[in-house]
């Protein structure tokens, strides 16, 4: 059973709607870049999982580097892995024309890595920053909960558009385009991610008795 009442806390109900949104994004985005490099540029599968190496290492190296930062300015480490992503996005829709340059492609997806590494795990510290030790089981279980089903959306929103773009009569199989406009969704969703984090604390405190429960 859900306790209803943790939704009448302030700052974890905003951090839900981050969590919601950056799923939405993340989820998505992993599906459109794959689908555009394997069917918009013909890459195979395996060329395909190659060309997201330094996404994997850059997102581990941020990660650990933003774990030691968190405790000391909170909201402002993920805000700048928005940041990231944001640029990241930008260039992709500018540089994501074809396949003669697949390094900058790789480079492109690894800077969205390092961006993502900074918010991705992090977000459930954020969001149960505000919940007491007695609650944290619940509250971890509707972080859970909204982090499914946000991936489900993503796929299914960001997704849709996607597909809805290159059955268009004008734009029929144009990966670029359609790739290009599920990142401005994307984009959009970064925003509404930034509003909602800019309304919790700038500090954030580890509660110890509870991040040792999710050991």
């Amino acid at each position: 059973m859900i306790d209803i009442s943790l939704f009448k806390l302030k700052d974890f109900k905003v951090g839900l709607y981050a969590v919601l949104f950056h799923f939405m994004l993340h989820t998505a985005y992993l599906l459109i870049v794959a689908v555009y490099l394997q069917s918009g540029l013909g890459l195979s599968a395996f060329a395909c999982g190659m060309y997201f190496i330094p996404h994997t290492i850059l997102f581990m190296l941020s990660s650990v580097c933003a774990g030691t930062r968190l405790p000391r300015y909170g909201r402002r480490v993920l805000q700048l892995g928005l940041s990231i992503i944001l640029v990241s996005f930008v260039l992709q829709m500018i540089f994501f024309s074809h396949r003669d340059h697949p390094f900058i492609s790789m480079l492109l997806i690894g800077l969205y890595g390092l961006g993502n590494g900074l918010v991705l795990p992090f977000l459930l510290n954020v969001v149960l920053d505000s919940i007491e030790e007695k609650d944290a089981g619940a509250a971890s279980g509707i972080f859970s909960t909204f982090q499914q089903t946000a991936s489900a959306l993503g796929i299914s929103i960001i997704g849709g558009i996607f597909y809805s773009v290159l059955e268009h009569e004008y734009f029929k199989n144009n990966y670029l385009f359609a790739l290009q406009v599920g990142l401005s969704v994307g984009i959009f969703f970064l925003i509404i991610v930034w509003r909602m984090l800019s309304k919790l604390p700038h500090s954030y405190k580890p509660k110890k008795a509870i991040l040792h429960k999710f050991e």
